[in-house]
C-alpha cells in the first residue's frame, strides 16, 4: 500500500481534491473551507509530486485509478465526491472511468475538454517540441532514461535564481490573472518535491486523450472551464473550438467562466456553482 499525504478539513460526506501539476493538496484550501460544513475534504498530494508515494514504472490510466482506489479503500469510503484541477482533474477522470460505482459526483476544473497539445510549447517553450521524443524514450528505455532526465531537471531547478517569495507570488497572480490571497500564498509557499515517479506520472498524463476519457465517465460531472477571453486570445480560440467538438452525455454539465486556468481562484462564481452542483 503506497504512503499518501493528505490534509483533512471539515466533517460530512467524503470528498477528495486533487491538485494541478507542481502543487500539493494545499491548492484546494479555499474549496475545503467553502465545503467544510457538509464534506470531509481530503486535500491529496499527487503521486510522486509532493509527499505522496509515486507509482512505480510506466504509468497508465489503470495504474492511476488503482493508486487512488487504494487511498479510497484505506479510508474505508464507499462513494466519494472528486474535485480535480488540471492534472489532478485527469487523475480524477482516470478513477471515475474505471471505478464509477465509487464516484458520487465529479467536478473538473479546467480539465477534460481539450486534448493535451502534442507540442506543449506554452508550458515548456522550445523544449515542448522535444516532448513527443522524450515520451517515446521514457516508454521504451524506462527507468535508466527517467533517472537521467530527473537529474537534468533537478540540476536546472537548483541552478535557477530564486526570487523573493513576494515577487514570485506577484508574478504568479499577474500571469494567471488572479488576485493575491492567503490561499494562493499558502499553496505557493509549499515546497513540492518532484520525484522520478512524478516525472513518469507526467508522461502518463501527457499520453491521455482527455475528451475521449470524458465520454467514458457515467457519474454526474460538472466541468468548469476557463474561456481565456481577454487573457490569452490564442488559447481562447482553441478552447471555444474544443468545446464545440466535445461529445458529452447528459451526465456532464459544462460551465464557462471568463477567467484564466485557475478557475477556483478567479472569484466566488466558481465556488458558488460548485456548491450548487454538489
Amino acid at each position: 500500500m503506497p504512503n499518501y499525504q493528505s490534509i483533512i478539513i471539515g466533517k460530512g460526506k467524503p470528498l477528495i481534491f486533487l491538485p494541478a501539476f507542481g502543487f500539493s493538496g494545499k491548492e484546494g484550501l479555499n474549496i475545503a473551507d467553502a465545503l467544510s460544513n457538509t464534506y470531509e475534504c481530503h486535500l491529496l498530494d499527487l503521486p510522486g509530486i509532493g509527499k505522496s508515494e509515486g507509482i512505480k514504472g510506466k504509468v497508465s490510466i489503470h495504474d492511476i485509478a488503482i493508486w487512488l482506489k487504494q487511498y479510497v479503500d484505506q479510508c474505508r469510503f464507499d462513494a466519494i465526491t472528486l474535485i480535480g484541477h488540471s492534472m489532478g482533474g485527469a487523475v480524477a477522470m482516470c478513477f471515475a472511468s474505471i471505478f464509477s460505482e465509487n464516484v458520487e459526483k465529479l467536478v473538473l476544473l479546467d480539465q477534460g475538454h481539450i486534448i493535451i497539445p502534442r507540442f506543449p510549447t506554452k508550458e515548456f517553450g522550445v523544449f515542448g517540441y522535444l516532448l513527443p521524443i522524450i515520451s517515446v524514450l521514457e516508454r521504451t528505455i524506462g527507468k535508466p532514461f527517467v533517472k537521467l532526465l530527473h537529474k537534468f531537471y533537478i540540476h536546472i531547478e537548483n541552478n535557477g535564481t530564486k526570487e523573493l517569495f513576494q515577487d514570485e507570488l506577484k508574478e504568479f497572480c499577474q500571469r494567471f490573472h488572479v488576485e493575491e490571497s492567503d490561499y494562493i500564498r499558502e499553496a505557493l509557499k509549499e515546497d513540492v518535491v518532484f520525484t522520478q515517479e512524478g516525472l513518469r506520472l507526467y508522461f502518463g498524463y501527457y499520453r491521455l486523450n482527455l475528451p475521449q476519457l470524458l465520454q467514458q465517465i457515467t457519474s454526474p460531472c460538472l466541468l468548469i472551464y476557463a474561456s481565456y477571453i481577454n487573457y490569452d486570445p490564442e488559447r481562447a480560440t482553441k478552447t471555444k473550438e474544443a468545446v464545440k467538438r466535445l461529445v458529452t452525455k447528459n451526465n456532464v454539465t459544462l460551465l464557462k467562466l471568463d477567467s484564466h486556468h485557475y478557475v477556483h481562484w478567479s472569484g466566488e462564481e466558481c465556488l458558488k456553482n460548485m456548491k450548487k452542483f454538489l
